[in-house]
């Protein structure tokens, strides 16, 4: 037999020292003081001190027995399995959602949803009988299976739901029942139900009902999932759904930082007003402030801020982004990593000597160098030398951001090993064929850089008649600023020589330029960095984009958003495991500290948004990671309870057409229906009154009884 409240039982049966300590004191011997008839009452006591003892003893029992069964009953005992009542016990496991749309606040007072649902969690606690086992997990990512087997102490998850407190990473309910599902299903024992309940206010924050569960639990039997009825209750919210620097590498006086603000529903039903401010880091510079205004009916608005930064201090800067204060907190900040440098090194790999002047002869490097410092400000911005293939060493690779490779023969085997180590760690190159090569020997290095995403042809191709250059479908980063105008400027270029090449992944994600059906221009990532190919080299004699101006935009652009990925300043979403900059040994901010692994990655996924600093084995900063929630996480609208019903009812599906799913039962309050159970507590307990009931009606009638008997017994006596 175990109990649920075996600290009440253990008082209980302690108060049966009461009656018996009452007991006793009655008996203490008093003074005897002799008088004249005192003979009379002695010789009536010795007559009946048998009969009195033992009425005395039974009194005292039933009395005891009153208390023990009161005790019993109030600590709710349980018979474990092939008891009197055959109780086989259940597993519950409790299934909370903590994510950042638990945060959102339902009343004046402060109460949160993740609040609610700690407080069900609480109530079915209340619900277990002795034999019981509960579990716990939590589900914002990546979810955590707390207890897992489900345990005995009862006590042990009371305190651990006292210790809770909500992330702000993303929920991912259907990985936490799958989760759950590999633990639960190979450690259960026959006889044993198990109930699993999933506290939650569903809302499409949380609950992505659009997408199907995995079918955790399908074809199991003896599972029963139970969840809180989805919220009803609409809130009023406006938040920061995307804050994004259009250049992370600022080589000017200010960031142009991209904002866009989301209404929820029932916000959006009227005019509204926020206000936006953005501040750089601990910088003494004055904030920004942007009032925006709402039309009835318009959910959202983007707006573009100029953030001055200063460009004295080269360094990393972090510009925060925040709304009024409103009901959900999370979605009221956003982090922003810009790298202020007063210029950025561009390296070449080129021809050396003398080239003609001829336009027609002039070879890639002097048309890049040209479209790079086409103007004094790009000429201040863009600091362009040309490297010597056999002295790559890091003090060289260190002084610049991007290498152009437009001769690629020139490199031997240890000079592309230290390209490929420059892209690992971060830096952009650029590589070309070599103008005057038919056949291109160095496009195997190439391949092998970049894992087999990129493949070229060593030959070089003349086109039969000039092919268009055309901006791909897909859309890339790399030309974000300027993609409403390249179009334009592309129509009238063309190429006439070109490499073939193609990705051996079939991913058309990282393709810059098309020539028609054919890939003009690629990037794939390489380590911590990239590789920008190009299947034509800039020369007139095989294309005539140098010429014209479009190439000045994209070699300005390929060139400042490229030389952005080597800046050691990261942006993740909560919920992940951050890249950490290039020598992070650990990430930390007060006292706050997390590892990186060898793989460079945060040893545990980052919960919360806000900035971290990385620091190196010798204690020095090398870079920062700033963590921000996913636009999926901040979603509030509320989501219909047959929609949830159903969607859950997903973890159960089957490939069996004929088997008929389980049904989801949602509730309203745990303190009033448990997820499932025998009831065998309750009952005992119940029994265990009605004796105690009795018990009492006896030992009242047995008094009163003593008492009279007594009376009447003492009474011819005293007479004598």
């Amino acid at each position: 037999m175990s109990f649920l409240h075996p600290l009440l039982l253990s008082v209980g049966l302690g108060a049966i020292a009461i009656p018996i300590a009452i007991h006793l004191l009655m008996r203490r011997r008093r003074k005897p003081v002799a008088w004249a008839a005192m003979r009379f009452l002695l010789e009536a006591y010795r007559q009946q001190q048998r009969r009195i003892q033992l009425e005395q003893w039974l009194l005292l029992f039933m009395r005891c027995l009153l208390i023990a069964l009161i005790a019993l009953a109030i600590a709710r005992p349980g018979l474990e399995e092939g008891g009197l009542i055959g109780a086989s016990g259940r597993d519950v496991y409790l299934v909370i959602d903590d994510s950042a749309v638990s945060q959102v606040r339902l009343d004046e007072g402060g109460t949160t949803a993740f609040d609610r649902s700690v407080e069900a969690a609480r109530a079915i606690l209340e619900t277990l009988d002795p034999g019981d086992r509960v579990g716990l997990a939590l589900a914002s990512k990546p979810v955590r299976s707390v207890v897992v087997p489900a345990s005995n102490d009862v006590g042990a998850v009371r305190r651990l739901l006292d210790e809770l407190e909500p992330t702000e990473a993303p929920a991912d309910l259907s990985g936490a029942l799958e989760a759950l599902s590999a633990k639960v299903i190979p450690s259960m024992e026959d006889g044993r139900s198990v109930q699993v309940a999933v506290l939650s206010e569903f809302r499409s924050g949380s609950a992505e009902t659009p997408t199907p569960i995995r079918a955790s639990f399908s074809g199991v039997d003896g599972i029963e999932l139970v969840a809180s009825q989805p919220a009803t209750q609409t809130v009023e919210d406006v938040s920061i759904m995307e804050a994004s620097a259009l250049r992370r590498l600022v080589l000017q006086g200010s960031a142009l930082v991209r904002v866009t603000l989301r209404r929820s529903i029932e916000s959006s039903m009227h005019a509204g007003i926020s206000t936006v401010i953005a501040t750089v880091g601990d910088s003494p510079l004055p904030a920004v402030s942007r009032e925006v205004r709402f039309e009835p009916g318009q959910r959202e608005i983007t707006l573009t801020l100029d953030v001055a930064v200063d460009t004295a201090d080269e360094e990393l800067e972090v510009i925060t982004v925040a709304i009024d204060r409103d009901a959900f907190q999370p979605g009221n900040t956003r982090h922003v990593v810009v790298s202020v440098e007063g210029s950025l090194g561009v390296g070449m790999i080129a021809e050396q000597g003398i080239t003609s002047n001829a336009i027609d002869e002039w070879p890639a490097a002097r048309w890049i160098r040209f479209a790079l410092t086409a103007d004094a400000q790009s000429a201040s911005e863009l600091t362009v030398t040309t490297l010597d293939p056999s002295r790559l060493d890091r003090s060289v690779l260190d002084a610049v951001g991007v290498i152009i490779v437009t001769r690629p023969d020139r490199l031997d085997s240890q000079g592309w090993g230290s390209i490929e180590r420059f892209a690992s760690g971060g830096g952009v190159v650029f590589v070309m064929p070599a103008g005057d090569q038919l056949v291109q020997s160095w496009t195997d290095r190439v391949t092998e850089m970049t894992g087999g995403v990129i493949v070229i042809d060593r030959e070089t191709h003349d086109l039969e008649e000039p092919i268009a250059l055309s901006l791909p479908e897909t859309e890339s980063g790399l030309f974000a600023m300027t993609r409403s105008e390249l179009p334009a400027l592309l129509e009238r270029v063309s190429v006439q020589k070109l490499l073939r090449m193609r990705s051996s992944e079939h991913d058309a994600s990282g393709i810059l330029l098309r020539a028609g059906e054919q890939v003009a221009a690629m990037s794939a990532s390489v380590g911590r960095g990239r590789l920008i190919c190009f299947a034509f080299s800039p020369e007139v004699a095989w294309t005539d984009l140098p010429v014209r101006p479009a190439f000045v935009v994209i070699m300005q652009e390929l060139i400042r958003e490229g030389g952005a990925d080597g800046i050691q300043g990261y942006e993740t979403w909560t919920g992940e495991a951050a890249v950490a900059p290039a020598r992070a040994v650990r990430l930390g901010r007060g006292d706050e500290r997390i590892e990186v692994t060898e793989d460079g990655l945060a040893a545990n996924a980052l919960r919360r948004s806000g900035v971290l600093d990385a620091y190196d084995a010798g204690n020095r900063s090398v870079g920062v990671v700033a963590t921000n929630i996913a636009p999926v996480a901040l979603s509030l609208e509320t989501v219909e309870s047959q929609a949830v019903q159903e969607w859950l009812s997903g973890a159960f599906a089957s490939e069996d057409a004929d088997m008929e799913e389980p049904a989801v039962r949602l509730v309203d309050d745990f303190s009033v229906t448990a997820p499932s159970g025998s009831g065998d507590s309750t009952k005992l307990s119940m029994l265990l009154f009605a004796l105690a009931a009795m018990v009492a009606v006896v030992e009242l009638a047995m008094a009163r009884f003593f008492s009279h008997s007594s009376s009447s017994r003492s009474t011819p006596e005293a007479g004598l």
